[in-house]
């Protein structure tokens, strides 16, 4: 009887190794299974000694059948480990360029709020805004705060791009004031400057 076995992972992450395990008799030959049930029964002779033999190669063509069909599967696997690795530097390289480009875009005013009116649904009228960072990067146009701002909170620029927006947000809301519109405006931050 063979057992497949499969256990932990190898010394990379997502690799897998296989154990192959037999029922030997007391001499170290593999026997087949009805022999193994009748331990009063001794093979003997000619005849059972080719049984034995056909049964034997038999198992092991099914042996070299699976072997093979877990080589192939760990080829798989490995495969899909390597990519898997790729995707995370390409990952991890993306986001050091994004990064590095957000810092610059904080000392170079490629950030922007946009103001998006609160309706009062009734009446229909204007009740406020809410002050959306927007940043237009020189290469990419505009990059979404879905990619930047995790970033930003990763990295520890969330604080700095939080403390602009709000000077950016008064900035405007004077602007308005000193035109006559008095207007309530919302911003959103992060729970780290809290």
């Amino acid at each position: 009887i063979l057992t497949f076995i499969a256990f932990g992972t190898g010394p990379r992450e997502g690799s897998v190794k296989f154990i192959i395990l037999h029922t030997n008799d007391i001499h170290g030959q593999i026997l087949p299974r009805d022999a193994r049930d009748r331990k009063d029964e001794k093979i003997g002779g000619v005849a059972a000694l080719d049984a034995y033999v056909t049964k034997e190669r038999a198992a092991a063509e099914q042996l070299e059948a699976v072997v093979g069909r877990l080589r192939d599967r760990l080829a798989e696997v490995e495969a899909l480990r390597r990519e898997q690795e790729s995707a995370r530097q390409y990952q991890n390289k993306e986001q050091v360029e994004l990064l590095r480009d957000l810092r610059r875009a904080i000392d170079q005013g490629q950030l922007e709020l946009f103001y998006q009116p609160k309706v009062h649904a009734p009446s229909g009228l204007i009740t406020g805004v809410e002050a959306l960072m927007r940043w237009h990067h020189p290469r990419r146009g505009m990059v979404s705060p879905m990619v930047f701002i995790p970033i930003a909170e990763r990295y520890g620029l969330i604080g700095t791009l939080g403390n602009w927006l709000i000077e950016d947000a008064c900035r405007q809301i004077r602007a308005w004031r000193d035109g006559g519109l008095r207007m309530r405006v919302a911003i959103n931050l992060s729970v780290q400057q809290l």
